[in-house]
């Protein structure tokens, strides 16, 4: 599944019904579409999703903006399952300003109610916190496992999550002297990929070495990938642009 991690610059509208209200966004921060055609708008200003046919028809809303442990805080990523189940990724902050005590991934039924909580990072056991940002920078459906991408310490580890049991696969790559931006998983190798802020678009080969796909000079940011294709955007231009 395509994500396109795409802030609308304007304020768009979808309509509830032919005939009733219309929804105004307020701080979008994520376009996410499914292979069902439907299409989900992170609204992180009213800390909510919005479920979407694809069309503009707006279908429901998962709320979040709930200090809980059973619902989302502040949603980053969403995924659709081949199941029709919707997984999110959320970050729920400390209290303290904008420091992260929790990232977590939630799993909806396909009409956005029933959260489960499948995976928790709980930051407060080793005491550093990160900033602002969460380290879970991707969220994708592979073989039906989730897949997705944690930066650490160290550099970024591709981890491999069974929905149904909450099993847990992960492959750490060290990557030092890297400040990363975005970063995604491969489906065909299952290493990462990513952007860093000297603008690269960079791949990891079968021996953890770094590999320069694209050195443009551009301001390379989000990324995302599906086989055989890297997608990215470039944040001066204001462009999505594709690698093959």
């Amino acid at each position: 599944v395509l994500l396109l991690a795409v802030c609308y610059l304007c304020r768009g509208q979808f309509t509830a019904s032919p005939f009733s209200t219309t929804y105004t966004f307020d701080g979008p921060s994520g376009v996410y579409p499914g292979a069902s055609g439907r299409v989900y708008v992170i609204d992180q200003g009213k800390t909510s999703v919005l479920i979407t046919d694809g069309a503009g028809t707006l279908l429901g809303t998962i709320p979040g903006g709930a200090d809980s442990d059973t619902h989302p805080y502040y949603a980053s990523l969403v995924e659709e399952g081949s199941d029709g189940s919707i997984y999110l990724a959320d970050v729920r902050y400390s209290g303290q300003g904008t420091r992260i005590s929790q990232e977590r991934i939630f799993r909806y039924d396909a009409s956005g109610e029933n959260p489960t909580c499948i995976y928790l990072l709980d930051y407060s056991e080793s005491g550093s916190y990160p900033m602002q940002y969460g380290n879970i920078q991707s969220l994708q459906e592979l073989d039906g496992r989730l897949v997705f991408t944690l930066k650490t310490g160290e550099g970024l580890a591709v981890c491999s999550l069974d929905p149904d049991t909450g099993a847990l696969e992960r492959q750490d790559y060290p990557l030092p002297g890297q400040y990363f931006s975005d970063s995604a998983v491969d489906p065909e190798t299952l290493r990462p990929v990513f952007t860093n802020r000297l603008g690269q678009v960079c791949g990891v080969d079968a021996n953890g070495q770094v590999q320069v796909y694209l050195d443009e000079g551009r301001t390379s940011w989000m990324l995302c990938t599906q086989p055989g294709e890297v997608y990215y955007t470039d944040m001066a231009a204001n462009e999505v642009l594709r690698y093959d």
